[in-house]
């Protein structure tokens, strides 16, 4: 780990630990996809923290395994049904909220088996 470099593990909706504006970059993997996850809240909880400029980076799980293999997209709850698309709907719900906030350079990205969601927050 990099000696300047400070990570803080905490619930992504309740980010009360951390003074608002301290943060340069919120990075936050496979966190924001579970269906009792609140995404509105959990962003608003980032952009606190976030400086301004700051950074925002999500993943979300693209994947999951099967036996040996791997299959693409996200199981949906209480089932054993692969939805395909939920991925990229969750992914799209992040970056409506961040709109929302005001945030610029919001992009989704594809990487192997994660969909990524970034924005740099106003300031």
């Amino acid at each position: 780990m990099h000696r300047e470099l400070e990570t803080v593990q905490a619930d992504a909706g309740d980010l009360s630990c951390i003074d608002s504006g301290s943060f340069d970059i919120y990075i936050s993997l496979r966190t924001y996809q579970s269906t009792l996850f609140d995404v509105e809240r959990s962003v608003l909880e980032a952009t606190r923290i976030l400086k301004q400029g700051g950074m925002f980076i999500v993943s979300l799980s693209d994947a999951h395994r099967v036996g040996t293999g791997i299959v693409r997209g996200i199981l949906e709850p209480d089932s054993h049904q692969v939805d395909f698309d939920l991925p990229y709907l969750l992914a799209e719900n992040v970056r409506r909220v961040l709109t929302s906030l005001g945030f610029s350079r919001i992009g989704v990205r594809t990487g192997h088996f994660e969909v990524y969601v970034f924005g740099r927050r106003p300031g």
